[in-house]
């Protein structure tokens, strides 16, 4: 089963975002884009912190400075294992 706790984390960063875009008396092109933004945002951070805990655990487990410690911080990005000919052609252009 899911949890709606992931929803409710969104309709509040929804929410947070429409009212500072009332409370800032944005136009409706500038709300948009906040609201387009805001939940972006927000899962950077999520993304973000949980990097960081990964990584503390990590340096718990195999200890500081460790090659697995570091393994899990600074592994290649999934994108490019899958199509490295597409991170050459955009970087590239």
């Amino acid at each position: 089963m899911r949890s709606s706790l992931h929803p409710a984390l969104f309709a509040a960063v929804y929410r947070a975002a429409a009212r500072a875009a009332g409370l800032a008396g944005l136009t409706l092109p500038a709300k948009a884009k906040l609201l387009l933004a805001a939940p972006k945002l927000a899962q950077a951070f999520l993304a973000a912190l949980l990097d960081a805990y990964t990584a503390k655990l990590a340096e718990k487990v195999y200890g500081p400075c460790t090659r697995p410690a570091l393994a899990t911080v600074r592994r290649p990005s999934p994108h490019r294992l899958l199509a490295p000919h597409r991170i050459a052609d955009l970087a590239s252009h």
